[in-house]
């Protein structure tokens, strides 16, 4: 959510923790809450965050993330997928 700045952010946070009981404290567990308030509010901007938390997360964990997910959830799952598919590997 910081991508369009911290105050957006907070009233995001207040938006969804008073509205939707999002607890960003407890995140990824009630994703599926922060999402649909993310949709609710930004409707289709909420992709914009998706792409940026895909991008991001492309750079720290040197992954490709394709195609690109339609909710944060989405993009989760794909991730924890690809992290255990690695450890199995790696087993």
């Amino acid at each position: 959510m910081s991508i369009f700045g911290d105050e957006v952010a907070c009233l995001f946070l207040y938006h969804a923790r008073q509205n939707y009981g999002v607890d960003s404290s407890r995140l990824p567990a009630g994703l599926e809450k922060f999402d649909y308030a993310l949709r609710s509010l930004l409707g289709n901007g909420s992709l914009v965050i998706v792409k940026e938390c895909s991008k991001r997360l492309q750079e720290v964990l040197g992954v490709t993330i394709e195609p690109l997910p339609e909710s944060l959830m989405q993009l989760y799952r794909m991730i924890s997928e690809g992290r255990r598919q690695e450890r199995i590997i790696a087993s």
